[in-house]
């Protein structure tokens, strides 16, 4: 397709379908929402069949990364000291704040005060093991919080 004719079909979907950056029901217009009954495809962008068209491998890439962008950097004036861990337990504090709590970092730290306190202090046996003993988050994410908490404890 030759750049004019992208352009001009472009400024059309964008008029015709709209952008929407939470996924929503192209049937109703409508966001999705936990529970929602959708009454088309759930859709994102513009126009964006998630159900029947999905997303590339390169573009889940993408997203991961603008994803782990805004947690580095988040975190970071949240959590200055986790610069000083080592990259596995840096990685399982981005980890837990990717599953809980990506974008409201007041939020995480208010889910997690005693696990990061332990963590800033170098107390990783404690901190390993208060992960494992989080519930519900341990019983519903089943063998990562093992795996995590091995990580915390043997770094």
């Amino acid at each position: 397709m030759n750049q004019i004719t992208e352009q001009l079909l472009r400024a059309e979907l964008h008029g015709d379908e709209g952008t929407r950056l939470k996924v929503y029901d192209d049937a109703t217009g409508l966001p999705i929402g936990p529970g929602t009954l959708v009454k088309g495809n759930p859709s994102i962008g513009t126009g964006r069949n998630l159900t029947g068209r999905g997303i590339t491998s390169t573009e889940s890439e993408y997203l991961l990364g603008n994803d782990l962008g805004d947690c580095e950097h988040e975190l970071a004036a949240a959590l200055p000291w986790i610069g000083a861990l080592s990259p596995a337990r840096q990685t399982v504090i981005y980890s837990l704040y990717f599953n809980v709590g990506l974008g409201n970092a007041a939020r995480f730290m208010a889910k997690w005060p005693h696990f990061l306190a332990q963590m800033q202090a170098g107390q990783f046996a404690a901190a390993a093991d208060n992960l494992e003993g989080s519930e519900p988050w341990a019983s519903q994410v089943g063998p990562r919080a093992k795996r995590l908490a091995d990580l915390v404890r043997f770094g």
